[in-house]
Formats: structure tokens, C-alpha cells, sequence
């Protein structure tokens, strides 16, 4: 029998926001409303404060916003971090307990789901009983790692990767055609979608572009020096190999590049780009250091 509304709660509405009360009164049963009373119960114990060891969860699921045009899970989450005061901190303990409520109180695939990823015991779920509940509560909380700071974060991954350098470079070298291949159909796949981003900002990417160069410009100019002297012979080989390849694209583009019309400074008439380097050839005392691509007519 359900014996009051949440939003009359004087308990209920000290902790929780009025929309959230509102939601939890409109699918109220007789089925359910003694679930949803142990859901809030949990939600408000003071450990979830304390404990260095939570997690955050949203009161109202993220699976309650889909409908016919929202079903991602991106779109459901902006949705369910907008609703107002409903995302909350839960020790590592009392979030599996969150989870089992939930699925008892909706009882879908979304919640049971949910649930399956808490416990990570798919098939022996559907006959929890209390006691094996509390033994997966434990154990996740002592699994559970200690939320830290960014700081903190940076240099644990540090720390790790110093470690772990030897690993990580087998690894690479395991994966290495099997990296090339996933980042071909992945290219293949958003070409694109790749495409029309760039061209709808276009002035977005050229000034991120620049503001990264004049922020980082040193330590780029060093790492091309370097690189050149490294790969000397590389690059030699590979240049020479392109000359040869693409012979005729190379004298193509030279003569449509030659064929541009310019004005010339001095004599103010219309010539080609490759007529006035000529001029300025034979004519120094005339022209003097002036470039003849900056008189291209645009």
C-alpha cells in the first residue's frame, strides 16, 4: 500500500530536491514503494559522506530519460546531470546496494544491466541472496581504489609507466600492424564526418593551430632540428624517390604556378610570374630585392 508522497516527506525533502521526489511519485506502486523507501534510506546514510571510497551516482537512473528520439547513452547522461540535484556521492559499499533497489524498483533490462556491471556475476544474479549481496559489497569496497586528486593521478601514471616501460614497449610492438589496420577502417569509416567538421570550423582549427605553435614554438624548432639531423639520409632517399615518382604532377604544378599573371612595379603592365623572375634577374639595379610573388594578381 503506499502510504504518503515523497514530496511530503519533511526527511526526504531536506535531502532531495523536489524534482527528484516529484519523479519517484509518479511511478509509485504498491509493488515497488517499499524499494524506493529503502533507495532513499541508503542514499542519505552519513558513511556516503565520510568514506574516502566512493563513487558518483545518479539518483534518477540515466536509462529513465530515453524515449523515442533520446536513446545514447551521451544523451541521457547531459540529461540526467541537468536534472536538478541528482547526482550524489555513494561509498563503494552502499553503490552496489544502490543498484540492487533500482533494479527491483524499475525491473528492466536497463537497471538489471546495470546492476550485472556492479556484481560482474551475470548468471548467478537473478538468485542473489542478502548475505552474497554483503559479501560483493565488501569486496568491491576493498577493491575499490581511493579517489585522488589530478595531481595525484599524474603522478601515479608516472610512477606506473616508469615501471611498466619494458611491457608497454612489447606491447606496441605486438599491436603494431594491428594498430595500422583498426586506424584504416576507422579513417575509412569518418572520412566524412571528418571533412564537414573541418569545413564548418574551419577558423576554429587554424587559430588552435596557431596559439599551439606560438605557445610550444621552441620545443618544436628543436624537435625538427633534431629530427633532421637524425633521419638525414631518410629523408634524402625519400625525396629523391619522390622526384622520380612524381615527375609529372611536380612539372605540372611548376608551370601552373609559373603561368599566374603579376603586375610589374615598373613597368605597370600584365606579364606572367615566370616573365617578371626574368626581369628582376637581368634588371637588379632596377627592381632591386623585390619578389616577384608578391605582385601575383589574386
Amino acid at each position: 500500500m503506499i502510504k504518503y508522497k515523497f514530496t511530503e516527506n519533511e526527511v526526504y525533502s531536506q535531502f532531495f530536491s523536489f524534482e527528484v521526489l516529484d519523479y519517484y511519485d509518479s511511478i509509485a506502486t504498491d509493488e515497488n514503494f517499499e524499494w524506493i523507501e529503502k533507495y532513499f534510506n541508503i542514499l542519505m546514510k552519513e558513511e556516503n559522506k565520510i568514506s574516502e571510497k566512493y563513487n558518483k551516482h545518479h539518483i534518477r537512473p540515466c536509462c529513465t530519460f530515453k524515449n523515442e528520439e533520446i536513446r545514447t547513452r551521451k544523451q541521457t547522461l547531459f540529461l540526467a546531470n541537468k536534472f536538478n540535484r541528482n547526482l550524489i556521492k555513494l561509498s563503494v559499499y552502499n553503490h552496489v546496494f544502490a543498484h540492487f533497489y533500482l533494479w527491483k524498483i524499475f525491473n528492466n533490462n536497463d537497471s538489471k544491466i546495470a546492476f550485472q556491471r556492479m556484481c560482474g556475476q551475470e548468471q548467478y544474479i537473478n538468485n542473489l541472496t542478502e548475505n552474497e549481496l554483503i559479501k560483493i559489497a565488501k569486496l568491491k569496497e576493498e577493491c575499490a581504489k581511493k579517489n585522488q586528486t589530478e595531481e595525484e593521478k599524474k603522478e601515479y601514471m608516472k610512477n606506473w609507466k616508469n615501471k611498466n616501460e619494458n611491457r608497454i614497449k612489447e606491447y606496441d610492438e605486438k599491436n603494431k600492424d594491428r594498430r595500422k589496420q583498426y586506424k584504416k577502417l576507422y579513417d575509412k569509416k569518418h572520412k566524412e564526418e571528418r571533412k564537414e567538421y573541418r569545413l564548418k570550423n574551419k577558423e576554429k582549427i587554424s587559430q588552435q593551430t596557431k596559439n599551439y605553435y606560438e605557445k610550444n614554438k621552441e620545443t618544436i624548432d628543436e624537435y625538427q632540428v633534431n629530427y633532421r639531423q637524425e633521419h638525414k639520409d631518410e629523408l634524402k632517399n625519400y625525396n629523391k624517390i619522390r622526384r622520380e615518382t612524381h615527375k609529372e604532377e611536380i612539372k605540372k604544378k611548376r608551370k601552373q604556378y609559373n603561368s599566374q599573371k603579376c603586375i610589374d612595379p615598373i613597368k605597370n603592365d600584365t606579364c606572367s610570374l615566370c616573365a617578371l623572375k626574368e626581369r628582376i634577374k637581368k634588371h637588379k639595379n632596377i627592381y632591386g630585392n623585390r619578389n616577384a610573388s608578391d605582385y601575383i594578381i589574386k
